[in-house]
Order: C-alpha cells, then sequence, then structure tokens
C-alpha cells in the first residue's frame, strides 16, 4: 500500500514492488516548487493544504473519501493477488504474465483514485469557500460557518480594530538610516560652506 501525502489525508492503494509497468505518473518525481497537476502527488497536497483552513468542518469528507476507496483498493487487492496467483497455478514460471495480470487491475484502480482526489479536492474548494457551508443554490443551502466563542476570546478579534505597531526595523536598517542622515547633515554643511566662501570672494573683488 502507498500513500502521496499526509497520513490523515491520504488514500493508501496498492502497488507491487514486482511492477514493471507503474501507474500514471508513479514513476516520475514531481516538483513541490513547480505546478504539475499531472503529478499524482498533486491532488493530495492540494487537498490536505485546503483542509487545514476548516479541518473541524472538512476531516469529515475528507475521512469518509479515504474510508471510501481504502475499502476498493483492500478489494482490489485481492482481486490482484487472486488474478497473479492463477497465472502462475498454470504455469509457474510465467513470472511475467502474473505480473502483468496483477497490473491490470492495480494501474487502473491508481488512476481512479487520483482522479477521485481531484474531484475531491474541487468540491471542497466550491463546498467551503469563503467560510461557508454550499450544500446548494437555495436561499436556506447557505451556511455561514463563523468560529467558535472559545476562538474568538483567544484571539485579539474583540479589540478589533486596534492601532497596529509601526513596521519593524532591523538593528541594520536602523543603524544605515543614521549614517545616510549623517551624511546629509555634513553635505548640508559642506554647502553652507561653499556658499560663505562664495560670498566673501564676491565681496573681495
Amino acid at each position: 500500500m502507498t500513500g502521496w501525502d499526509w497520513p490523515s489525508g491520504s488514500v493508501f492503494h496498492p502497488l507491487y514492488v514486482s511492477a514493471t509497468d507503474m501507474p500514471t505518473g508513479y514513476d516520475v518525481w514531481g516538483k513541490q516548487s513547480v505546478w504539475e497537476p499531472e503529478s499524482p502527488w498533486r491532488p493530495w497536497n492540494v487537498l490536505n493544504n485546503w483542509s487545514v483552513l476548516r479541518y473541524d468542518k472538512m476531516r469529515v469528507d475528507v475521512a469518509n473519501n479515504v474510508a471510501a476507496w481504502e475499502k476498493k483498493s483492500f478489494a482490489v487487492q485481492q482481486q490482484a493477488d487472486a488474478a497473479g496467483l492463477a497465472v502462475l497455478k498454470a504455469n509457474a514460471s510465467a513470472t511475467a504474465a502474473a505480473g502483468a495480470a496483477i497490473q491490470a487491475l492495480i494501474n487502473p484502480h491508481a488512476d481512479a483514485v487520483v482522479a477521485a482526489e481531484w474531484d475531491l479536492a474541487h468540491t471542497l474548494f466550491a463546498k467551503y469557500a469563503n467560510n461557508y457551508l454550499l450544500t446548494g443554490e437555495g436561499p436556506g443551502d447557505w451556511v455561514e460557518l463563523g468560529y467558535p466563542s472559545w476562538w474568538l476570546n483567544a484571539t485579539n478579534w474583540n479589540s478589533y480594530p486596534e492601532v497596529l505597531p509601526p513596521p519593524y526595523q532591523s538593528d541594520l536598517i536602523a543603524q544605515k538610516d543614521d549614517e545616510i542622515s549623517a551624511l546629509q547633515r555634513e553635505l548640508a554643511a559642506a554647502r553652507a560652506r561653499v556658499a560663505e566662501l562664495e560670498s566673501s570672494v564676491v565681496e573681495n573683488v
């Protein structure tokens, strides 16, 4: 069994170490820094990150999805084992054919799991948009989730709006600002001295 992201949100599904042909994208390392929707890892990463916004609500949808697909995964694993053994019972040396029989069941299932995960992610994008629970288009189908009182009391929400402190300045920035101010004062003094000398020259001509 393999899972792609956080265990709590991943659907574990069977893969075999003897496989010579992997499900779509499973033999390529995806890039975390680049948007690659074709990567089978990405839908779990997207879903797990999105669910953090309202984990208390979305975890139910995620858990139901995991339970449903892992039940299918165990069933497919049993079917794949039986298919491979049937080939080997007929011909003990037909290991390649046994592997092909297994992969004929495992790979389409893995592709279906990835597609279902994208479907769930897209569903939850809409269902929990803007801190609402949206189950339809009727007036009673939009429920504002809000936040519990204990959470609001633990934050500074009750004191909003409040005057924010000035932006933080590092010691290095403050030091450079002082150096610039000192140079500006020196430049102003030098200009005043030049003006004074020019005036003196004019008076003596």
